[in-house]
């Protein structure tokens, strides 16, 4: 895996990592155990699409190698975002050694033309998004009727939406296409971020999605 700082913000903008073939096999494995057991998702889900399965890390492999070091690496970038989720875990009412942030839940997307996923944010302290098969090309979606003329067209694309300095709202977006494939975005979780539709294709976009969160033992749950 290699992975870069994208600055955005304080209290911290997001990363984006280039997945192994080693990762991306195992993600794929994930995914076909995920087909077997048919665990649906989406009545937890804002988006509006036909399929989000359930992941599983039964060894903990994805957590240990991939999501706890850009944690780590995130929380060393940006101290004043670790502070604010730690200001949550008082040291006089939590046992530090006792305390991790880990995978909390995964999923895989599958989405057809038409289908989207609107703005929203994820619940736990980091989130991440690995596109895994995109379906058609952002330069040729972008060439339809309903996108073409526009002076910003977003057609089969993903972004970030924050607010700047001046409390003006900004986005910032990912063009899909097949060189985004293996692509990881890792952030905050409070970071809202939406995916937009593509057109004129049977093929299906493949995403994973996730969260972080921290466990961490109250003291009295200490012997």
């Amino acid at each position: 895996m290699q992975s870069k700082i994208v600055p955005a913000r304080e209290p911290g903008g997001w990363m984006e990592a280039r997945l192994s073939e080693t990762e991306m096999e195992y993600l794929w494995k994930r995914i076909e155990t995920a087909e077997k057991k048919d665990q649906d998702v989406r009545n937890e889900l804002i988006g509006q699409i036909s399929s989000s399965l359930e992941l599983d890390d039964p060894d903990n492999s994805f957590n240990n190698n991939v999501l706890v070091p850009l944690a780590d690496q995130f929380c060393k970038y940006w101290p004043t975002y670790q502070e604010r989720f730690m200001s949550h875990y008082p040291r006089d009412k939590f046992r530090y050694n006792n305390f991790e942030i880990k995978l909390d839940s995964w999923w895989v997307n599958k989405q057809k033309q038409y289908e989207y996923n609107p703005m929203h944010d994820h619940s736990g302290i980091f989130s991440f998004t690995i596109w895994m098969h995109e379906a058609v090309d952002f330069e040729e979606q972008n060439q339809k009727d309903n996108a073409v003329k526009t002076s910003r067209p977003q057609n089969n694309s993903f972004a970030f939406h924050y607010q700047d300095i001046l409390g003006n709202w900004v986005s910032t977006g990912y063009q899909l296409n097949k060189r985004t494939e293996a692509i990881m975005l890792f952030f905050p979780a409070g970071l809202h971020h939406s995916v937009n539709p593509f057109f004129d294709s049977d093929d299906t976009r493949v995403s994973i999605a996730g969260n972080m969160a921290v466990f961490a033992t109250p003291k009295e749950d200490v012997n």
